[in-house]
Formats: structure tokens, C-alpha cells, sequence
């Protein structure tokens, strides 16, 4: 669904004569998040759907390159230049997925006067529209998540919570954006908070999860019932 919308998004690009539609892809399919892989079946079936449906384009069609953005800043800042002097060029970019990239891509993007459709890019930032004018994304942000687990953990009659975030700055300030909202009544405790490297090998995040688990767990609802990790 979220694919279709955003490639039904492009059709603001028609022009009066048929041609090609370009699309430029990023796709995270090595690096801290791969999953690209899971996505590129979804985009060629909703790229043939567009294709195939003769209401839609009216004689145009849609083509695209895709390439590994890693889910990194200067692969996908790389891409956005190589895609520009492709020939012919791209019309659109579709993602990067990861806000890291999404925030300097969509400064680029403006100045070269191409649309950037995300599915990803959740930072809070990128809601400004005077700052980030050709940019828009099928997904929303995380601003209202310690609300979210508020009533999560009261539901549930919880009132403490571990969090661990990677280092990436729009992570961290999600991080301790929920922190602070849990906290600010005083009715919810964050007695964890810790933050970890993308490439962190497992040993760390096991020992990081034993010290939240130790520190956040209820002693006396047992609610949280863990199995040991190895």
C-alpha cells in the first residue's frame, strides 16, 4: 500500500507529450539495516501495476535505477549525485530510507529542483516545509511516541521502562524524547537509557540488554518474565 501511494505521488510529474518517467531508488540492502531486500519485490509489482494501468499515466511510463544506499549518509549523498548525471537524468528519488541521509539529500534535491518521495526518513525536522520544500514521505514521525507508551505502560500497570537507541542523532533524540514525557509526572521511571553503534557486536548488546533487563525489570509484578540470555 505504502508503495503504491508513493508511486502514485510521481504522477505530478506527467508531462504533455509520453515519455519515460525516471525513478530513482535507494535501497538499504547492506549496512545497519538491510532491508532493502524485502522491499525491491514490492516496488517492481507496484511499478508494473502503474505501468499496466492505462488510466494512470496516459501513455507515459515509469523506468528506474536502484542502488544500495547502506542506510549511510555519504553512499546515499554519492547515489544522489550519480543518479543527477545519469543520462537521461532521474525525474524523482524515491527514499533514502534513513533520516541520516533523508536531512542533507533533501537540501540537494531542492536545489536541483527533483522531488524526494521517502519511505522511510522519520526525523521531526523534516516537517518543515520552508526548509525542505521538495521532500515528502509515506510515513510519520515519532514525536508523539511517549504518549503512545504512557498509556502502553498504564494499560498494562508498568511503571518503569528501559530504552536503547542507537547512536544516530535521530534515534537519541527519540530516545530522549520519550524519556522526558515518561518522566515529566512522575508516574513512569526510564531507570536505562543507553545507546550503541549500528556495527556493535553481539557480546555488547547482550551485556547492555542484562544491565536494562536488571534495571528496568519489575521486582515485584513479574510482568517481566525474561529467559537468560547465553
Amino acid at each position: 500500500m505504502k508503495t503504491s501511494l508513493l508511486l502514485g505521488s510521481v504522477l505530478c510529474l506527467c508531462l504533455s507529450h509520453a515519455r519515460d518517467i525516471k525513478l530513482g531508488i535507494f535501497l538499504p540492502v547492506t549496512g545497519g539495516w538491510r532491508g532493502g531486500p524485502k522491499m525491491a519485490s514490492a516496488i517492481l509489482l507496484a511499478i508494473d501495476r502503474v505501468n499496466n494501468d492505462i488510466y494512470l499515466l496516459k501513455g507515459h511510463n515509469l523506468t528506474y535505477v536502484v542502488r544500495d544506499s547502506q542506510c549511510d549518509a555519504k553512499r546515499s549523498l554519492e547515489i544522489l549525485v550519480d543518479y543527477y548525471q545519469e543520462t537521461p537524468r532521474v525525474d524523482v528519488y524515491i527514499g533514502p530510507g534513513c533520516s541520516v541521509a533523508c536531512i542533507p539529500g533533501a537540501y540537494i534535491a531542492e536545489h536541483w529542483n527533483i522531488p524526494m518521495i521517502s519511505w522511510g526518513c522519520t526525523a521531526s525536522a523534516l516537517s518543515d516545509r520552508t526548509q525542505f520544500p521538495y521532500f515528502v514521505r509515506t510515513v510519520g514521525t515519532y514525536a508523539d511516541l511517549g504518549i503512545i507508551l504512557k498509556f502502553f505502560l498504564a494499560q498494562h500497570k508498568w511503571d518503569r521502562l528501559g530504552i536503547m537507541t542507537t547512536t544516530e542523532s535521530v534515534y537519541s533524540e527519540i530516545g530522549s524524547s520519550v524519556k522526558i514525557t515518561l518522566e515529566k509526572e512522575g508516574k513512569f521511571l526510564v531507570p536505562f537509557f543507553g545507546s550503541f553503534d549500528t556495527g556493535a557486536e553481539d557480546f555488547k548488546l547482550k551485556s547492555m540488554i542484562r544491565s536494562m533487563v536488571s534495571k528496568a525489570r519489575g521486582k515485584s509484578s513479574g510482568l517481566w518474565k525474561t529467559k537468560k540470555t547465553d
